[in-house]
Order: structure tokens, then C-alpha cells, then sequence
């Protein structure tokens, strides 16, 4: 398992995962309740976290997912 650093909206987490698409719903599985505030995307890197890097970058390693793709799955968990 690979180590991921994700970040949706609010949230930010670190957690180890099998590929980057399993972080993300990781995340979900620890943070999701009623209110949640999600973002438009979901960020995955193996770097740290990109949103928080001045000057913000994303490089070719880094995955960008939609949130509505993401959800989408997750609930068919």
C-alpha cells in the first residue's frame, strides 16, 4: 500500500491506500456525515499536500478527480 495525501474542500487527510482512486474513498469512509463540505474535486498526491504549496503547482504524479465521479462510486460501495 502506497501512502496518499488527499484534500476535498475542508478536509485533508494522509492515509495508505492501494491506488489513488481507494484514497479517496478512505477519506470518505473517515470523514463523511451529514454537512460535510465537499469540494468540486478531490487532489491526491504522494508528495504532500498541492493546495497547500506556495506557489500552488500540481506536476504529472498528482490525480485530480470530480467529486460527483468520486461520490458516485463510493455510494456503490
Amino acid at each position: 500500500m502506497n501512502k496518499y495525501y488527499v484534500q476535498s474542500g475542508d478536509i485533508k487527510s494522509v492515509t495508505h491506500a492501494k491506488s489513488d482512486r481507494d484514497a479517496c474513498f478512505t477519506l470518505l469512509d473517515k470523514h463523511i456525515r451529514p454537512g460535510l463540505e465537499i469540494g468540486m474535486s478531490f487532489v491526491v498526491s504522494q508528495r504532500g499536500f498541492p493546495l497547500d504549496r506556495y506557489p500552488f503547482e500540481i506536476d504529472t504524479t498528482e490525480t485530480i478527480f470530480s467529486s460527483e465521479e468520486i461520490l458516485a462510486e463510493f455510494h456503490k460501495l
